[in-house]
């Protein structure tokens, strides 16, 4: 092989080389990056950590290893890792409920920034009582990083109430803290709900004129 025929090959395996090159750097620069994990919480198992977490935040109550368990979980705070709602204990026609989230890689009783300013945990409730004159419910709203706490009490009576509280998660405060315009908005909704159904039933009327009026 003459001079000339060598540099020539020499010449067009380098440029091969630095096309390939060239090629792999283009492809690695293109591919989109591996998809990540997002982080999921099995709650059935944690029934221990969870009691234990509820001790520690509510030291006065009684938590029975049977009463305890999770009846509803939703991603409220848009970490990758959902909430759950823990039934704690149930009398004849209420449950009471405790919201619980994930935080230091533990089960943690939430905390809750309330209408007045003060920052507590919260014992939730729901059910239906006095062949339907009282009761509440609560649910988890991941589209509004809410909770929706709502009740009422008819009895044609000074006391009677109808209403609803929203606590929204604040990312920065790490607290689920009073809402006041989505709270008004729920209560609106509710308490039509509840007067158009209690209106149908002509022995139940009477006893919800107070807040269905």
């Amino acid at each position: 092989m003459n001079q000339k025929v060598y540099v020539n090959v020499v010449l067009v395996i380098i440029i091969v080389i630095l096309g390939g090159a060239l090629g792999y750097l283009m492809l690695v620069k293109k591919s989109p990056p591996a998809a990540q994990q997002t982080p999921t919480t099995n709650w059935g198992s944690l029934t221990p950590d969870i009691k234990i977490a509820l001790e520690k935040a509510l030291p006065e109550k009684t938590f029975r290893d049977e009463n305890v368990r999770v009846i509803t979980e939703e991603d409220v705070t848009d970490d990758g890792s959902p909430e759950a709602l823990v039934n704690i204990g149930c009398g004849a026609t209420t449950c009471e409920l405790v919201l619980m989230r994930i935080e230091n890689n533990e089960p943690t009783v939430a905390r809750f920034k309330l209408k007045e300013g003060e920052i507590s945990y919260l014992v939730l409730t729901s059910g239906i009582g006095g062949a339907g004159r009282y009761g509440s419910d609560t649910k988890l709203i991941g589209d509004k990083n809410a909770i929706y706490y709502s009740g009422y009490s008819a009895y044609n009576e000074s006391g009677d109430f109808c209403g609803a509280q929203v606590y929204q998660w604040n990312p920065q405060t790490n607290i689920f803290e009073f809402n006041n315009s989505l709270s008004n908005e729920a209560s609106k909704d509710y308490c039509s709900k509840i007067c158009s159904e209690k209106a149908l039933d002509p022995n139940l009327k009477p006893y919800f004129q107070r807040i269905c009026h």
